[in-house]
């Protein structure tokens, strides 16, 4: 009786070390399908989107890996606003101020349901129709007059 416990439990040790290394597998083979495209476009002179998408080997879109909001500030491009699913839901990262680069995390205002497809198209739309608000917001913030 003694040796099937000690039978019944090494079998179902190896049956999770089984498991546990298939799990491995696939996400090894995940990783290995996954590419990373970048585009960037402006909205104006100091106003531009860039973003990264993760697709798998038929182009579906399967992570929202950046699409970021950026400004032009005594010539050089400073990231304010952006949108990332790393955790496996869209969010969205607040840039403090100039002088505080610390973010603001929040999904508040986010979709919350669809795909990464989805997420990916209303982070930059949603950037195109409120990018002027975003950046007035961070300027006031800054205390820096804006020109725009």
């Amino acid at each position: 009786m003694r040796k099937r416990k000690t039978r019944n439990r090494l079998n179902s040790i190896y049956k999770i070390i089984r498991l546990v290394k298939e799990s491995q597998k696939k996400k090894q083979e995940k990783i290995q399908c996954f590419q990373t495209i970048t585009h960037e476009f402006n909205l104006s002179d100091t106003d531009k989107i860039t973003y990264t998408r993760g697709v798998n080997n038929e182009g579906i879109i399967i992570e929202v890996v950046n699409v970021s909001y950026e400004i032009k500030i005594n010539n050089l491009w400073t990231t304010i606003w952006r949108y990332d699913s790393e955790h496996g839901y869209l969010h969205c990262h607040m840039r403090i101020s100039m002088q505080n680069p610390s973010e603001t995390v929040t999904t508040t205002r986010v979709i919350k349901k669809g795909t990464p497809h989805t997420w990916f198209t209303w982070a930059i739309n949603d950037i195109k129709k409120n990018y002027i608000i975003y950046r007035r917001g961070f300027m006031k913030r800054s205390k820096i007059v804006d020109n725009q």
